[in-house]
């Protein structure tokens, strides 16, 4: 890698814990840091849990059957995400 970069790596990690750090001031309990203090709207919640259940691994052994099958593949995981 250039120093071009490495400069952007370091910049932007730095950005992250600086605004890590910001946020980590207001929260007292772990509860608030694993809850966000119960004021993520519900549809933030939803699509983090949908990148969650979305890993490295099912972008890759999911390929074959994409090709395959289409877009049905991804029905169940898009069904549980909304139906809860």
């Amino acid at each position: 890698m250039t120093l071009l970069d490495w400069s952007i790596v370091i910049f932007l990690n730095g950005a992250v814990i600086v605004y890590a750090l910001r946020l980590g001031r207001n929260t007292k309990t772990s509860g608030d840091w694993f809850l966000a203090g119960k004021t993520l709207p519900f549809w933030i919640v939803g699509l983090s849990l949908y990148a969650t259940l979305i890993d490295s691994a099912d972008l890759i052994a999911d390929t074959g059957g994409a090709y395959s099958l289409g877009v049905r593949l991804f029905v169940p995981n898009l069904v549980g995400v909304i139906g809860g």
